[in-house]
């Protein structure tokens, strides 16, 4: 009987667990509002793409590509610049990320066009999503 009880509380925990998690309003992430002190608002220039896969294909670079990307995060609008000329320009959120049983997230930053957990260390930002084999995008401070 006891054994029963254990894996109905395990079962009714596992189901609760993820309804928490797929709510849109999820109690885990906090929305970081635009504001004109934000440090990730700025001018930054686009040091190379890599995708995270099990192939490691080469990272793409300006080198590479023959192009220059600017992307500039500005009270809460992301505008990508490629070659001078505006290429996307659209509202994004950041949400700060909760732990959750000793794991770390940083934040997510989501717009229309790029998504990912960010991280910002010595002016350069990284925007990422390999760890489900997505993309890592890379930008200095300019």
């Amino acid at each position: 009987m006891i054994k029963y009880l254990f894996v109905l509380l395990l079962i009714s925990f596992t189901f609760f667990n993820c309804a928490v998690k797929s709510n849109g309003n999820n109690p885990l992430e906090t929305e970081i509002k635009p504001s004109p002190k934000h440090p990730l608002d700025g001018k930054w220039e686009w040091t190379g793409t890599k995708l995270c896969q099990r192939t490691n294909p080469p990272a793409t670079t300006p080198s590479s590509c023959a192009c220059r990307k600017t992307l500039i995060l500005k009270n809460g609008v992301a505008s990508l610049y490629q070659d001078e000329k505006l290429t996307w320009s659209v509202p994004f959120t950041l949400k700060d990320t909760k732990a959750q049983m000793g794991e770390y997230y940083p934040m997510k930053f989501e717009c229309a066009n790029l998504k990912g957990y960010t991280h910002l260390e010595n002016d350069e930002l990284i925007i990422t999503l390999c760890p489900i084999d997505g993309e890592e995008h890379k930008y200095n401070r300019s």
